[in-house]
């Protein structure tokens, strides 16, 4: 008997199968005894390790299993979200992220224009914790945020509204740099 076809009844004791894996493995059971064996011993290990009542499993247990799956009635598609929207929605979250990043970053980086001198002496400075490693920067010229774009981009975050009953529109992404390497990457 394979590893795979152990994997697969092992999974299937643990109730972690899909119904696929569960008819192929119950097809087999009818010509394969080893396979039934086996059944038997993993069953009575779960039963074991979950301190519930032992008893040994009748020959014709597996068709029962497979009579009754076959009487229950097929489970009815949801209308979930398919996966091309869930590629969307991931595309769509990992660009909002990064462009939350670089928010924050400029933001951070406007509040605290004047203590940026600070900060760079301080870095200078004999560093007291030894976990802590400080890494010396260049005195770079600070390059001030134009106020009109920071409040276009500001206004412009403002003003997205999202419906959740409603896909985003991804037209005006998908020429976007950003979006052809997280889609490289995804792919």
């Amino acid at each position: 008997m394979s590893e795979t076809r152990r994997e697969t009844l092992s999974a299937m004791l643990d109730n972690e199968t899909d119904e696929l894996e569960l008819r192929r493995l119950l097809k087999t059971a009818d010509d394969n005894a080893e396979l039934k064996r086996v059944w038997e011993r993993y069953s009575l290990a779960q039963s074991l390790l979950h301190e519930s009542r032992v008893g040994r499993l009748s020959d014709g247990f597996h068709l029962e299993v497979a009579r009754r799956l076959q009487a229950e009635p097929a489970p009815k598609r949801g209308s979930g979200i398919s996966a091309t929207g869930r590629q969307f929605a991931g595309r769509f979250a990992i660009a909002a992220t990064v462009a939350l990043a670089v928010f924050v970053a400029l933001q951070a980086g406007l509040d605290n224009e004047p203590a940026a001198p600070q900060i760079a002496n301080e870095a200078s400075a004999p560093a007291t914790a030894p976990a802590a490693q400080i890494v010396e920067v260049d005195n770079a010229p600070v390059v001030p945020v134009d106020p009109e774009a920071r409040q276009r981009l500001l206004e412009y975050i403002e003003s997205m509204r999202f419906d959740p009953e409603e896909p985003p529109r991804m037209e005006h992404i998908q020429d976007s740099p950003l979006f052809h390497l997280v889609n490289d990457l995804q792919d």
